[in-house]
């Protein structure tokens, strides 16, 4: 399990002045992070900041920037009214009430099963291009990122309250992926995703492993990679052998066997849809409203 001080100390030369950072450049530039859920934790306050340096590598200036970026971001997208949301009203499911199959057209390919060796949650999805062309026709690319918006805030939000660094491990599944199937839609929706992540969520990808990587995968890759910061490329593994012990070797390097759903060819629980990531959060966000806001006061 990877605690926050164990996360941290493991990017020391990044955090030399950490909490000169945090206590008195803030103020100087007039930074105001009272918009974020983290700022009622100052321990949370403290992680937030720490990602966007160690993101930088150390460098204060180019944090401050992505800080100011990220603050105008979150309030220009209305985050906080989002993350309220259901998830069906955060992708504008309501918007396909004329259609019969409402169901598939909100649905998602993104599941939340076990831990990987490190003890973070790993998210497991298909590359469905197929389901991503259904849901962009009959949303739009900005539904879909708010969509992806829902998902981070509340995971993250969720996660970073295990008190662990609420880091991830992301297995993606590219079997039936062609090149022929990458519309201009496609491409515009996955390269905003992708600055969303690392504009908005720097540090919260601890491992991406790509899986029946096909042929022409390198040919996607070359250009995708573009798109990324160098950092984010190593943490990438690609698995291009198609064969099941190939997979599994991949897999097992960095999640334990019973940590693999059958799914994907481990020894765990088959996926069901209560491991959708989008019907995992909104039963937690169901729970927590059951919950009293504060403890009762003594009589």
């Amino acid at each position: 399990m990877v605690r926050v001080d164990d996360y941290l100390s493991g990017h020391s030369k990044y955090l030399v002045g950490l909490d000169q950072f945090c206590n008195v450049r803030l103020k100087t530039e007039n930074i105001e992070l009272s918009s974020l859920p983290c700022e009622q934790c100052p321990k949370s306050i403290r992680l937030f900041l720490a990602r966007f340096l160690i993101a930088t590598k150390g460098d204060e200036d180019h944090a401050i920037q992505g800080l100011r970026a990220h603050l105008n971001w979150y309030q220009e997208m209305q985050v906080t009214k989002l993350v309220d949301l259901s998830h069906k009203e955060a992708l504008g499911c309501a918007k396909l009430h004329k259609h019969r199959d409402q169901s598939t057209q909100c649905d998602d390919t993104r599941y939340v099963y076990g831990k990987d060796k490190k003890g973070h949650h790993v998210v497991y999805s298909r590359a469905s291009v197929k389901q991503v062309k259904k849901i962009i026709k009959n949303h739009s690319v900005e539904d879909c990122i708010n969509y992806h918006i829902w998902l981070n805030e509340n995971l993250f939000q969720r996660i970073d309250k295990e008190g662990v660094n609420s880091q991830i491990t992301c297995v993606i599944d590219l079997k039936g992926l062609y090149a022929t199937s990458l519309s201009s839609e496609v491409l515009s929706f996955y390269r905003k995703q992708v600055h969303v992540d690392q504009n908005h969520y720097p540090e919260r990808i601890y491992k991406i492993i790509l899986i029946n990587a096909p042929f022409v995968f390198s040919f996607i890759w070359n250009l995708i990679k573009k798109w990324l910061d160098p950092s984010t490329v190593n943490k990438i593994s690609v698995c291009k052998c198609q064969r099941t012990n190939c997979q599994n070797s991949c897999l097992y390097k960095h999640i334990p066997e019973d940590q693999v759903p059958t799914d994907f060819g481990g020894k765990g629980k088959p996926l069901f849809k209560t491991n959708l990531l989008a019907n995992y959060l909104s039963r937690l966000k169901t729970e927590e409203s059951k919950l009293p806001s504060s403890p009762p006061q003594r009589q």
